[in-house]
């Protein structure tokens, strides 16, 4: 394409990694360069691409007048090698960083000009944004993999989760369950599927299960749906177990269903048991016994603990262990519990602890690991011993013996006084030394020899502190003897003390009688200081540390104490210079080593939400903080959003809740592009949220910008519960995190932008698809996979010619079109064939897709199938038709029903009366004609509306006998044979009888038919049989068959295959309507010339019951006759009618023959029972009704609803929208007796 552009004899393409220096040729046209062949790498350095390192202005020889935008530069000894004369290269970029260079050369010296560098220039950004785009879609193209794959991994979770799940329907029946319900119970899937879940209870609770169910489905009341609760399985060999399920309910499509996750919780028991009995011994334990997690917050707090440390369990739980120990020992114990957790158990070791008093107790301590099922540690277990008496006994004797020592040496002379003085000395010295330079950590050895100090020193107190320069603070490292006195854990050197002025002097200062200074403290005299020796620390860096000591007794320092403290404070200097030198190269190695975990997560992931836990994770390793926060800012500019809170309980504005950026910490760093450091929140004002944040309890912040190339898209903030927490060491850590962090964040809004842009597409019914110029697929939605049956994988990269001239049709001409230069699109109607070979027509848009420029760099292919729409278009005239012979039906139903009510009542008045048998017989015949006119209605009405079908449960083969009755004559004439294979006791089907009886004789009509076309004698053979859940009824015959594309179609409506005038085609589409009603399943099978084959499969009619029509003829229960009755009819014959046939059963009947009449009747006289029907000159049936439930209601329960009209729409609407009796017309006498006996029967 640029050849065709630009003359040229070379073209290459080059990708560059100016972090390691490396260059590589991706794409090569022409002539080949030696050194440069394609796909080989060489070094930045050694190439042209070195020179844009510094500038990204292009490169040329031999451009006429180019010089104003290009740099000259001379041939290489490659170029000449090859005859190269002229050349153009520029850098390809993808915002500020160059990807890549675009070469093109000529044999032809003075080959090129301005107008061809600047064209270069274009051309280069467009190959760089294909690129830049190429590399999208395959990122999002992936992540909709992964996505599509997670379905997969539902299903299989499902069958390998060791939790039971099982499903069952609202009556109780089991209807799917997974591989560990039939681990739990024994039984297969096969053996439980349908049966009641009760099964799987033992006796006591499975008679109760079915009257819970019934209750909770009527009340909403339960004790177990949505919690767990514990009860007693059943399995298959009759063992009897405990469980724990949990039971869900849901509703879909109107049904009710109910999910149980169920649990074999056996073991669970056993380890509950152990867990009590441990829980005694723990509970009557002499010495306090102490558990934590990994995260060392106190779970165990024993009684004994109580007692010594004076905190009640609840005040303690969940809290970490710190509390107990005093501060200069916390990280002896955090280096503990890592021993812990990661080698085992700890043995014997003496420390302190502190009670709710502030007294220091000394303990023995020790420790092992807790771990779970699977040997994993979990927490840690201690025991502490108080040891404060038997080390007060010790400390005692010690004193004694020194005493006794001092009278020894009273009557030894002054030389050998001084020798043993100077021989307990060294012994000090030596047993420091020792201490020093054991295997123990630093704050072992601290401790260690804090306690030797003070023991040879005989003093009260000894305190150790540390120099720590980024706070400007002397911490307590370690302690030996009683804190009689308060002493600061740290102490500010911005301060001023007596501890502060001996550290900053560096020199030896000794107070023998402390209350004498200006600045004593009351509280230490009070509490009986005297005499303070404090000494700095100096290593060969400066300033390590301090050592000060106590007494209670003035003037205790002799020169002997203070020569002896001169003497050890070297190695203690020591101590602290080697403690200081190891910190600061663990901090660099940590440092390091977040840095690089840091940058593998940033990069591992483009959704960096799911990243920013461990994330922060890895920065607390190296800054301690309590609560990170990142903000966005939103597409205005003006307004922030929360994208993640490590803490929700201190969120002041719910997460991704847009607020305005100013007047707050986050706000004015973005604005200022600067971070900002708040040691005191407390003391700060200009900020909207600080006195929240207080009242949160964080005490001081750090924010810092994110910023990609030279803008801010949002910012990191940092709060701790410290105050002054964030130093200069932890800024700059911050911000070189918050750098680091910067790309990655951008890449995730270009993810989770395209991420959105893709789920558009996805959520869109139209298929849409992505060309690039060459027709090439880069990108497909799910309806396109969905329409044309082609998965991404399938096309990706191929053209959409390669896929044959089929799956184009004609859309070829459309690409044809576009190809010869109409940028401007084209849509129209097509035909595609999809992947499995069927034909659909769409309609097609495909519209160009160009750059800034106006350069062509794809197009967009967006088509709908309209396939059923135009099947839709093709039916409407039939269904037209269809809904005028509905209408018709409709319209006549009401005027043929009332003439057939009275056919049907006074053949039965008549049949009542003294008449001969012959005359009885001819009213039978007349009732028959009626109900079957009657019935030819119904059957009419089912084109006008679909009604539901009045199902009760009956056996099929009762519908199948009956139906053959009526068509005995037909086959006989046809000379067809009959062969019937009825199973015994079939299972009933819930039934409409009239619209089965349609199905079975249309079935019989067709295969009819089929046989007579042969000219032979048909066989028809019929059976009937079932299953557990169903029951099938098979219809053979042995007519002229039919090919598999007539089988297909054989279902459709207004398909058939009789000549024209010989049949409408919706005979078995009916028929199949019908079935699906019945919620069964209706087939066919067929070959040619060897007969058709129908099937109809019912569901068994479980469980259910039905009230046997009754025998009686009267009314009144007992036979006696009843109060009052209205009959409000406008046909004078079917009110005389139910007059004279209902006159034994009422002590007085009045009639109206419409709405206005009745009304005026029921104000005077009280009825027991109105017959109303509906459709009535002047004020009408629903009328009526409508103003007895206004005026009268309870005169509402006794109104029977009388219709010959029920597929008109306000007749229907108005029939579904009362609980009243409904007879339609025609009705006989006893259907009129048997509703009215009901409707007293129900008051």
């Amino acid at each position: 394409m640029v050849s065709n552009l630009i003359a040229c004899d070379r073209i290459s393409v080059t990708s560059v990694d100016f972090e390691n220096g490396t260059e590589f040729t991706t794409h090569d046209w022409g002539i080949t360069l030696s050194g440069r062949e394609l796909g080989k790498g060489f070094a930045v350095n050694d190439t042209m691409a070195g020179r844009f390192i510094d500038s990204p202005v292009p490169i040329s020889h031999g451009v006429v007048g180019g010089s104003a935008l290009s740099r000259p530069a001379d041939l290489s000894d490659r170029q000449k090698k090859a005859g190269i004369n002229s050349f153009i290269a520029v850098p390809m970029r993808s915002g500020n960083v160059i990807t890549g260079i675009l070469f093109i050369s000529s044999r032809q010296p003075n080959a090129y000009s301005e107008r061809h560098i600047l064209l270069m220039g274009t051309i280069a950004d467009q190959i760089a944004g294909a690129v830049a785009n190429s590399q999208l879609y395959a990122r999002v193209v992936q992540s909709e993999r992964s996505f599509r794959a997670s379905e997969n991994e539902l299903r299989i979770l499902f069958e390998s989760t060791a939790s039971g799940i099982l499903t069952i329907g609202d009556r109780g029946a089991i209807q799917s369950l997974n591989r560990a319900v039939e681990d739990i119970f024994g039984y297969t899937a096969d053996e439980l599927i349908g049966q009641n879940v009760s099964v799987l209870m033992p006796t006591p609770f499975r008679a109760e299960h079915n009257g819970h169910l019934s209750n909770y489905l009527s009340t909403e009341e339960s004790r177990i749906i949505g919690k767990g609760r514990e009860l007693t399985g059943l399995r298959k060999n009759g063992d009897v177990f405990p469980i724990e399920i949990v039971v869900h309910d849901m509703e879909v499509d109107g049904k009710r269903s109910f999910t149980g996750i169920i649990r074999y919780i056996s073991e669970r028991v056993k380890a509950e048991e152990e867990m009590r009995r441990l829980a005694t011994i723990v509970e009557s334990a002499n010495d306090p016994i102490i558990a934590v997690d990994t995260e060392r917050r106190i779970t165990v707090w024993n009684p004994a603990a109580e007692d010594l440390y004076g905190y009640a369990l609840e005040e303690v739980l969940g809290k970490s262990v710190d509390f107990l120990f005093p501060p200069h020992l916390i990280s002896i114990h955090e280096d503990n519990s890592g021993v812990i957790y990661s080698s085992g158990k700890i043995a014997d070791y003496e420390t302190q602890t502190v009670t709710t008093s502030g007294r220091i107790v000394d303990v023995i301590s020790s420790g092992s690991p807790i771990t779970d099922q699977f040997g994993s540690v979990i927490g840690a277990v201690g025991i502490h011993r108080d040891i404060t008496e038997r080390n007060e006994s010790e400390r005692a004797l010690r004193e004694s013996d020194a005493r006794l020592s001092a009278q020894l040496l009273e009557g030894k002379t002054l030389e050998e006084e001084v020798q043993a003085r100077k021989t307990h000395q060294l012994q000090t010295v030596f047993e420091i030394a020792r201490i020093l330079a054991g295997p123990t950590s630093f704050g072992a050895k601290a401790m260690a020899a804090s306690r030797a100090i003070h023991d040879f020193l005989n003093a009260d107190t000894v305190v150790l502190r540390t120099f720590n320069p980024e706070k400007n603070t002397i911490d307590v490292v370690a302690t030996g003897g009683s804190r009689f006195i308060d002493l600061p854990d740290s102490l500010s050197l911005d301060e001023d003390g007596f501890s502060q002025r001996a550290f900053k002097s560096e020199k030896l200062m000794v107070i023998g009688d402390y209350s004498k200074i200006t600045d004593a403290s009351p509280h230490a005299i009070a509490r009986g200081l005297r005499s303070v020796c404090t000494i700095g620390l100096r290593g060969p860096n400066g300033l390590t540390g301090l050592i000060n000591i106590a007494s209670k007794e003035s003037d205790h320092f002799n020169d002997e104490r203070i020569e002896l403290l001169e003497a050890v404070a070297g190695g203690i200097t020591a101590l602290f210079e080697s403690a200081r030198l190891t910190e600061s190269l663990e901090q660099s190695h940590k440092k390091a080593e977040v840095t690089d975990e840091v940058s593998r997560i940033l990069t591992s992931t483009l959704d960096i939400d799911s990243a920013y836990d461990d994330y922060f994770a890895e920065v607390k390793r190296l800054v301690d903080f309590d609560v990170a926060r990142v903000s966005m800012i939103t597409s205005d500019d003006e307004f922030l959003g929360t994208k993640y809170h490590s803490d929700p309980s201190k969120l002041l504005i719910p997460s991704g809740t847009p607020h305005a950026k100013s007047g707050t910490l986050i706000g004015e760093v973005i604005e200022s592009k600067k971070a900002i450091n708040i040691p005191d929140l407390t003391d700060v004002s200009g900020y909207r949220t600080s006195d929240r944040l207080v009242q949160k309890g964080l005490m001081s912040a750090y924010a810092a910008p994110l910023i990609f190339e030279d803008k801010v898209i949002g910012g990191f903030t940092f709060f701790s519960t410290k105050k002054a927490n964030f130093g200069v060491r932890e800024g700059v850590i911050l911000d070189r995190l918050a750098s680091l962090a910067s790309p990655s964040v951008k890449n995730a809004m270009l993810y989770q932008e395209a991420d959105r842009f893709v789920l558009a597409l996805d959520s869109i019914g139209e298929s849409v698809a992505f060309l690039d110029p060459d027709l090439t697929v880069r990108y497909v939605n799910q309806a396109f996979s969905q329409t044309y049956g082609y998965d991404f994988s399938e096309i990706d990269g191929k053209t959409i010619r390669s896929l044959g001239a089929n799956a184009l049709g004609n859309e070829a001409q459309a690409l044809d079109i576009l190809e010869q230069g109409n940028l401007e699109g084209w849509s129209g109607e097509a035909t595609r064939t999809t992947k499995s070979g069927e034909l659909i027509d769409v309609l097609l848009t495909v519209t160009p897709v160009k750059s800034v420029d106006g350069q062509l760099i794809g197009r967009v292919s967006i088509s709908r199938d309209v396939t059923e729409t135009k099947k839709a278009a093709a039916l409407f005239d039939e269904q037209t038709r269809l809904a005028a012979v509905g209408e018709l039906a409709a319209g006549v139903a009401h005027e043929i029903n009332n003439p057939l009510t009275n056919i049907q009542l006074c053949s039965q008045l008549m049949g009542e009366s003294d008449i001969t048998t012959a005359q009885s017989a001819d009213l039978e015949i007349i009732s028959n004609a009626a109900r079957r006119a009657a019935k030819i209605v119904q059957s009419l009405l089912l084109f006008a509306r679909r009604e539901d079908p009045q199902q009760e449960p009956m056996s099929l083969e009762t519908v199948v006998t009956q139906a053959l009755e009526l068509k005995n004559y037909d086959l006989n004439i046809s000379n067809i044979d009959r062969v019937l294979e009825f199973e015994a006791d079939l299972p009933n089907s819930l039934i409409d009888h009239h619209q089965l009886s349609q199905v079975v004789i249309n079935i019989l009509n067709n295969a009819e038919h089929a046989m007579m076309t042969e000219d032979t004698r048909g066989e028809l053979t019929i059976k009937t049989s079932s299953t557990a859940d169903s029951v099938l009824l098979e219809i053979h015959d042995d007519g002229s068959g039919m090919d598999q594309d007539l089988v297909r179609r054989i279902f459709e409506p207004f398909f058939t295959t009789k000549k024209p005038g010989e049949g409408t085609g919706l005979g078995l589409s009916i028929c199949y309507g019908i079935v699906q009603q019945h919620h069964g399943e209706m087939w066919a099978t067929s070959k040619k010339g060897a007969g058709s084959s129908f099937f109809v499969r019912l569901p068994i009619a479980n469980d259910i019951e039905r009230n046997g029509d009754s025998d009686e003829t009267t009314v009144g229960s007992n036979g006696t006759s009843m109060g009052n009755l209205l009959v409000v009819e406008d046909e004078p014959e079917i009110r005389q009618l139910l007059e004279k046939g209902l006159a034994s059963d009422f002590q007085a009947i009045e009639q109206a023959d419409n709405g206005e009449m009745a009304l005026d009747l029921i104000k005077r006289s009280n009825y027991d029972c109105i017959l109303l029907d509906l459709k009535m000159p002047g004020v009408n049936g629903m009328e009526f009704f409508e103003q007895v439930a206004k005026h009268n209601p309870l005169l509402v329960d006794r109104i029977i609803i009388m219709t010959g009209d029920t597929a008109s729409s306000d007749t229907a609407s108005f029939i579904s929208d009362i609980d009243n009796t409904i007879m339609s017309k025609p009705f006989s006498l006893n259907d009129v007796k048997q509703s009215i006996r009901q409707l007293m029967e129900s008051l």
